[in-house]
C-alpha cells in the first residue's frame, strides 16, 4: 500500500526492473496530518475486505492471538483514553508531540482520530513500512499490510 500524489492510499506493486515499490508525496501541512488516520483506516479496511486479507478483528485480544509478526504500536481513539479518565485530549496531544506515544510497555500506545470502537495495530516499522515527511509533503509506503497492520472494529478496551 502506498500514497499517491492525491493523498489516497492505494495498492502498489514492486517494479520488476528495479525491485522497488513506488510511492508519492502529497501536500499535507503538519496540522492536517492527524485528520488522515480515519480515512486511511477506512481505506485499509476496504482493501482488506476486497482482497480477503485476515487482518480485520473485532477486539484487541483477537489481534494478540492472530498477529504473527507481533504488535509494536497500537493506535486507539481519543474517546477511549478520555473514557478511562487517565489523560485529557490536550495531555494526549502533548505526549504525542514530545515523545510520539502516550504509553509504552510491551507496545507503544498512540492516540488518534479514529472512530469509537476502532483501533489500528502495527508491527515494527522495519516490517510495516515507511513514513516520510519533507516540509509540507508526506508519503507512506506500507509493506506486508495483510500481516503487519491489523484493524480492529468492535470492542476496543
Amino acid at each position: 500500500m502506498a500514497t499517491n500524489a492525491r493523498g489516497e492510499l492505494v495498492q502498489t506493486r514492486i517494479s520488476r526492473a528495479s525491485g522497488m515499490a513506488r510511492y508519492a508525496f502529497f501536500d499535507c501541512p503538519l496540522e492536517e496530518e492527524p485528520g488522515l488516520l480515519s480515512p486511511f483506516f477506512a481505506a485499509l479496511w476496504s482493501l482488506s475486505e476486497k482482497n480477503g486479507w485476515a487482518n480485520r478483528c473485532t477486539s484487541l485480544s483477537e489481534v494478540a492471538t492472530r498477529m504473527a509478526l507481533g504488535p509494536r504500536s497500537i493506535v486507539v481513539p481519543y474517546g477511549l483514553v478520555e473514557a478511562i479518565g487517565s489523560l485529557s485530549r490536550s495531555e494526549c496531544d502533548q505526549l504525542m508531540i514530545t515523545q510520539g506515544y502516550i504509553s509504552k510497555g510491551e507496545q507503544q500506545v498512540l492516540v488518534g482520530d479514529l472512530p469509537a470502537g476502532c483501533a489500528l495495530v502495527a508491527a515494527a516499522p522495519s516490517v510495516a513500512g515507511f513514513y516520510t515527511r519533507v516540509d509540507s509533503r508526506l508519503g507512506l509506503l506500507l509493506t506486508r499490510v495483510d500481516q503487519s497492520i491489523f484493524l480492529v472494529r468492535g470492542a476496543v478496551a
